[in-house]
């Protein structure tokens, strides 16, 4: 009798060790559920770290490339133009004077239309120069002053990597580097133009 009363003490001690309150079974599950969904978690971001990279790479593979088209071709607009006659780029390019005696003309957005101009910026205490495009006319709601003239005339202009409404008196009155021209025309030139032999910004300009 003694060993059936072990026998049914050790049964139910068993049972006893086996049994799990249902309050930590959930706690247990709700462990193994957060465990699993880090897993997931740090996996996906595993993942999207991946992405960035290739993605980071690629643009920086694009940017060399465009860097390296663009080169080329500024290398290629500033041998054409030392081969071009000044007279040529002179007419290409606008002085700031000879904006401010356009002024009161009839049609004066389409006498600058198409023509470059040299834009004058300060930078770090030096005057830094930079070419672009004018692609319209603006006109600004109050009057200012400009050297000898009073306008309210400003240019849309196209530059390398902006584009914008400038005022008159932003712009040089110097004459242009050929350098700074070649680096205008190269980077306005579409990629697809300059692979096929398509029409250069110059050509454009010049029609």
């Amino acid at each position: 009798d003694d060993d059936d009363d072990d026998d049914d003490d050790d049964a139910a001690l068993g049972a006893a060790k086996k049994y799990v309150n249902p309050k930590q079974r959930w706690k247990e599950a709700a462990a193994s559920e957060e465990a699993e969904a880090a897993k997931r978690k740090e996996k996906e971001n595993r993942a999207e770290l991946e992405r960035e990279r290739e993605a980071a790479k690629e643009k920086a593979q694009a940017e060399a490339a465009a860097r390296k088209m663009t080169n080329k071709l500024r290398a290629k607009y500033l041998k054409e133009l030392n081969e071009t006659s000044a007279e040529v780029v002179e007419l290409m390019y606008l002085k700031r004077t000879t904006l401010l005696m356009w002024l009161d003309a009839p049609d004066f957005a389409e006498r600058v239309t198409g023509c470059m101009v040299r834009i004058c910026e300060p930078e770090n205490h030096r005057r830094s120069y930079e070419m672009g495009i004018v692609t319209g006319v603006f006109d600004f709601r109050s009057p200012y002053q400009v050297d000898w003239a009073a306008t309210c005339k400003g240019l849309l202009v196209t530059r390398a990597k902006t584009k914008g409404v400038l005022r008159l008196e932003a712009l040089s009155n110097l004459d242009c580097e050929l350098d700074e021209v070649a680096a205008l025309l190269a980077s306005l030139q579409k990629p697809e133009d300059a692979e096929s032999g398509g029409p250069t910004p110059m050509d454009k300009m010049m029609m």
